[in-house]
């Protein structure tokens, strides 16, 4: 229904004007009435929510149980990312007593803190800087002098993460979602674990993973948090690099280096593949390097990567057959 009415509307969210928030809270009157009753959508969808063995569908007047007064829920889902918190707010509404445990003081998980959200606000910050700087001329919009203040960029990515954020915890409290701060684990059926600041043995009726996943590290590369880092640390830089070398061409490499790229770093990317974004069509990859090349990448296929560490204030970076490369930092 959502897509459908997507559609119709012809919706469209830029990055700079919506928040999950807002587009949860579309979700929500979709599928409940002003007066809180779920309409016959919701139903349906409640009646699919028992059949996967969710939770029992509640009655349409029923209303959940207070969370503050009971550690016992109908549901506990591990994790409040976009899979968690927004299955945590659904099965609130409709009807049943949830749980949601989230070893990280911000909900969102990676998507919303440290992933997604994050990189299209820089993204959206540094295509306009590209475009004041190198594409306005061609419109007759002329400047006398065009610079980046990397500082302001920063600051309004950490105040769009902080947006969706609290929009996430605002929908928690609004929908009475417990909120368990701490790492949960199963320990038997029924029965969530949370340790945090203090242990907390939590009884579940059912039990959702919504755990997310972590990168595997490359053998040989050493990470330290700052001159090599991952796409995390690569948010956050202080300074643009003069080189950047970005290991892997997929979609998240390929962001980091769009940012530092148009900020006027110089970047290399090495792709194990013979192909940049191995995971998409080929003809899409085929057309994207051409695009990516044009903008100023330079892209290194086949290149297996044997090691990357920090070396005097840069980093060097082997390659398997080919010179090593020297420059300020590495994306791993």
């Amino acid at each position: 229904m959502l897509n459908r009415a997507v559609r119709n509307c012809r919706l469209t969210f830029p990055t700079s004007r919506y928040t999950l928030s807002a587009l949860l809270a579309v979700v929500h009157h979709l599928a409940i009435r002003p007066d809180g009753v779920v309409d016959t959508v919701a139903n349906r969808r409640s009646a699919r929510f028992a059949d996967l063995r969710c939770g029992p569908s509640l009655d349409r007047d029923s209303t959940p149980t207070d969370p503050t007064h009971s550690m016992n829920h109908d549901v506990v889902i591990l994790g409040a990312g976009p899979g968690g918190y927004v299955a945590a707010i659904r099965a609130a509404q409709l009807g049943l007593s949830v749980g949601c445990v989230e070893k990280e003081k911000t909900l969102g998980g990676t998507c919303v803190r440290i992933g997604c959200i994050p990189s299209k606000a820089l993204l959206e910050s540094s295509d306009l800087y590209h475009e004041a700087k190198d594409g306005f001329a061609r419109h007759g919009v002329l400047f006398e002098s065009v610079r980046a203040d990397l500082a302001a960029m920063q600051k309004r990515k950490d105040e769009v993460v902080k947006s969706n954020t609290s929009g996430v915890d605002y929908l928690f409290k609004k929908n009475k979602v417990a909120r368990y701060l701490g790492h949960g684990r199963l320990a038997g059926p029924g029965k969530v674990v949370v340790e945090g600041a203090e242990k907390l043995e939590i009884a579940a009726k059912n039990v959702i993973l919504a755990t997310g996943s972590i990168s595997t590290p490359l053998k040989g590369v050493e990470v330290d948090g700052d001159v090599v880092g991952t796409s995390t640390e690569a948010l956050s830089w202080p300074a643009v690099p003069k080189h950047l070398v970005v290991i892997g061409a997929g979609a998240i490499g390929l962001e980091m280096g769009s940012v530092w790229l148009r900020l006027g770093a110089k970047v290399t990317v090495l792709e194990y593949a013979d192909r940049i974004l191995p995971g998409m069509d080929a003809e899409i990859s085929a057309e994207a390097q051409k695009i990516f090349k044009k903008q100023g990448f330079m892209f290194q296929l086949g290149a297996r990567v044997t090691g990357a560490r920090k070396k005097g204030s840069g980093a060097v970076v082997t390659v398997d057959g080919k010179p090593d490369i020297e420059c300020d930092r590495v994306r791993g």
